[in-house]
């Protein structure tokens, strides 16, 4: 349960200002704390407590997703004592035996406060009793759909949950489903106690790293990761301080990130969804027999066309849908939207400075930071908090270097986040492209030619037949892939919500939602 903490209520009269409201996704496995860290969010937003969820055992409480909207003015705290004059220079151990009646929590004077709205998009628990991840998956990504763009994915983890076989598969997934958004993501460890921080820190270990090392070896990415108590201890001061910095630290990066428009997602198929393919498909091919039928039927009895100028129809129907698709594609890489690279995070916690100072690693106040990339670096987005500042960015094609800096005995707290153009981060498939839409225009011009020279009247019926073909030839296709449009989403929902196999009538409206010409072929 989440316990309201009085001492630390927030500023009524902060300014608020109007900006676009930030989409904040949240994912993970069944018992992490996704829950658990929405009501944290909402408590450090000082709003009333949300009605969530939280469970208690290996079942999922979130049936279905979740959407709170959060307004939050990003502010830091200290510990002061009973006079108001801030806590400082104590150990971690000593900062954890402070108690209500010598320390309590209060926001850091003299820093501006900025109000902003999120909206965050609970989802239910993967891997939960119910067995039915991917169809949990396909509700998350349908609940996407419905929204124009997303500027964060948040994956929740608690602390005692090891990064194993099912994340390895679910991170897999996510990958695949939502390349352009698997780059950018945050990886939030929750239940991250001071106790068990300090416990570590007796046996001159980092927990934070140690957790930060094993997702790396699990998936050979560096993600910005969050250590979050959710629920802290109202009885430390410490505690609930930590919990509230990490929470603003969190907000802060996640406000600091570039929308990513989501028309471009893509949802794998689950297993029920492939089973209603079947039928589809079979209602196809039934149909495409049908029609090569009569399409073979009228050539032989076509006296005005030959069977070369038949095929050269077909071959021209073929191609042009091939240059009209490849030409979108072309479009969609040199003028789509710009393409996450990475995140840094820079982190020096002063909580440490004796630890660290004993092995002399210390480097007080500032912190030299640097990012590479396959591709040329176009736009860099910072973020900074507390005092600490950016210095001397250098940007060089590939590379980015940057100091950032803070005062003696400060903490260093900042993010940069790298994008390239979508022209740059495609540019081979682009080439590839070019080529092979001069290939294909070549290949249109020539079939034009041989039609053109053909002294013999054309057969309409016999070339829309054709046509019809290709076209449930690509159908076909199209639904024997694993992965689905995701804008297609709501208007299949239905569809591929349905109980049993699906009728006849439920076949022709799947099939209308891509061609409504062949929608009108398949018989009811």
């Amino acid at each position: 349960m989440v316990t309201t903490v009085p001492s630390i209520p927030p500023s009524a009269d902060t300014p608020s200002s109007a900006t676009e409201t930030i989409n904040v996704l949240i994912v993970g496995e069944t018992q992490q704390g996704k829950s658990t860290l929405i009501k944290q969010l909402a408590q450090y937003a000082g709003i009333p407590p949300l009605d969530v969820d939280i469970g208690d055992g290996n079942e999922s409480c979130t049936k279905k997703v979740g959407v709170y909207e959060v307004s939050a003015d990003l502010k830091q705290y200290q510990l002061v004592d009973q006079e108001g004059q801030a806590i400082s220079h104590r150990s971690y151990s000593e900062y954890c035996d402070l108690t209500p009646r010598k320390a309590k929590v209060a926001p850091i004077p003299g820093l501006k406060d900025e109000r902003i709205d999120f909206t965050l998009i609970d989802t239910p628990g993967l891997s939960d009793s119910s067995n039915a991840d991917m169809d949990i998956m396909a509700g998350i990504i349908g609940r996407l759909a419905e929204i124009d763009h997303i500027n964060a994915v948040i994956y929740v983890r608690g602390m005692d949950s090891p990064f194993g076989q099912f994340f390895k598969d679910f991170f897999s997934y996510f990958q695949r489903s939502l390349p352009s958004l698997s780059n950018g993501l945050m990886i939030v460890h929750s239940n991250f106690t001071t106790y068990k921080v300090e416990e570590f820190l007796q046996d001159d270990k980092n927990l934070a790293k140690i957790r930060e090392e094993a997702f790396k070896a699990a998936t050979n990415l560096e993600l910005p990761h969050f250590f979050m108590d959710n629920d802290p201890d109202v009885r430390s001061p410490f505690a609930v301080k930590q919990s509230l910095n990490e929470t603003y630290r969190l907000l802060a990066h996640i406000a600091s990130q570039k929308p990513s428009p989501l028309n471009k997602l893509k949802l794998l198929k689950t297993r029920k969804m492939i089973d209603h393919d079947v039928h589809v498909v079979s209602a196809l091919n039934d149909l495409k027999m049908n029609l090569s039928r009569s399409w073979n039927d009228q050539k032989n009895h076509a006296k005005l066309i030959d069977q070369i100028d038949l095929e050269v129809q077909r071959d021209l129907a073929r191609d042009k849908r091939k240059l009209d698709a490849e030409e979108k594609d072309l479009k969609d890489f040199t003028e789509g939207p710009d393409v996450l690279l990475g995140t840094i995070s820079a982190v020096e916690d002063y909580s440490f400075f004796s630890h660290l100072l004993l092995q002399q690693q210390v480097n007080l106040g500032r912190k030299v930071v640097t990012f590479d990339s396959d591709y040329k670096i176009t736009n860099v987005e910072k973020s900074r908090s507390g005092g600490s500042q950016w210095l001397d960015e250098k940007l060089r094609g590939t590379s980015w270097e940057a100091i950032i800096t803070s005062g003696w005995f400060r903490d260093i707290q900042g993010s940069a986040t790298f994008y390239t153009t979508s022209k740059i981060r495609h540019a081979d498939e682009i080439a590839l492209l070019k080529r092979h839409i001069e290939d294909l225009k070549e290949n249109v011009n020539r079939h034009n030619e041989k039609l053109g020279r053909s002294a013999r009247a054309s057969q309409d019926s016999i070339v829309a037949l054709g046509e019809q073909i290709e076209a449930l030839d690509a159908l076909i296709q199209t639904v024997n892939s694993e992965i689905l449009d995701i804008s297609l989403w709501p208007k299949l929902k239905v569809f591929y919500s349905l109980e049993g196999r699906p009728m006849k009538h439920d076949i022709r409206g799947f099939v209308t939602v891509y061609n409504s010409e062949l929608g009108k072929l398949v018989l009811v």
